[in-house]
């Protein structure tokens, strides 16, 4: 999946979250949480390229929604572990959409040993121009402008 079909499903997320929590920042939370996956593991792709090379490494992990979930409860006590729940969901939702269990010891990581990605060249221009050159991410960012522009705008 591209960038902002993430970035759509993650404001659908957060949208519902919200109505659930009458908490409008649950849209943010599920936002950043649907593409912090991504964010995370390519630029440890970018950094350490030959370990973890593949883009789909600890944040494509089953164990890191575990991580999150754990972090949320430690420091929020009370009903803020709501967004941090939906930060969970999100990263759930982003691996379900990449298809992680087509990779299971990558899913699974570390119970079924090391990640199996491969290399891309030229990661960044490829993907890049494969972005902008589709018509769905545009109808996408679309989409996700108007959900963040309505959580913005709300008067409570």
């Amino acid at each position: 999946m591209l960038i902002f079909a993430h970035i759509f499903a993650g404001a659908l997320l957060g949208l519902g979250f919200w109505h659930l929590t009458n908490d409008r920042r649950a849209v943010l939370f599920c936002v950043v949480g649907s593409i912090l996956p991504d964010l995370v593991d390519k630029s440890l792709g970018l950094v350490f390229p030959s370990v973890l090379g593949g883009g789909r490494t600890v944040f494509h992990a089953l164990m890191i929604i575990m991580v999150i979930l754990l972090c949320t409860l430690i420091f929020f006590r009370s009903m803020a572990t709501w967004p941090g729940a939906g930060m969970a969901g999100a990263v759930l939702l982003h691996q379900i959409m990449d298809e992680m269990w087509t990779l299971p010891a990558d899913w699974f990581w570390p119970l079924l040993g090391p990640f199996t990605g491969h290399m891309i060249l030229d990661y960044i221009g490829f993907y890049f121009w494969h972005e902008i050159t589709s018509p769905s991410e545009w109808i996408f960012m679309t989409g996700s402008l108007a959900i963040l522009a309505k959580t913005y705008y709300y008067a409570e």
